[in-house]
């Protein structure tokens, strides 16, 4: 296996999520901290963002399509504890094998899961 992934959420982003909680649809519930929820990992962590923005439409349209699995009230979804988060065009990984292939100068994250392969 050249590389191996797991999907990360970045404690910034929840951060942001619960900063923004007043705005937040009534039933989603507030958390005093990102550090508070179990699936936030440490921004440095995450290695490799994938902007997605273009396909944002198609990703809500899906997320919706599965409302057994998630909430999706407007432009937000619903983790398990219903901490609400705007539905992003970017999504978040951590490369837990292989070799990590950093833009050019080494600085920042990955922008393509198949780099360096």
């Amino acid at each position: 296996m050249a590389k191996f992934y797991a999907t990360a959420m970045p404690r910034s982003v929840l951060a942001e999520a619960i900063r923004l909680g007043p705005g937040r649809p009534a039933r989603f519930s507030e958390v005093a901290s990102a550090a508070d929820l179990p699936y936030g990992v440490a921004d440095e962590e995450i290695t490799t963002e994938i902007d997605g923005s273009a396909y944002l439409a198609a990703k809500t349209a899906a997320l919706r399509a599965h409302a057994t699995q998630i909430a999706v009230e407007g432009p937000f979804f619903a983790l398990p504890d219903m901490v609400g988060l705007r539905v992003s065009g970017h999504e978040y990984y951590t490369l837990l094998s292989g070799r990590e292939a950093r833009p050019p100068g080494g600085v920042g994250r990955e922008h393509d899961l198949f780099a360096g392969l």
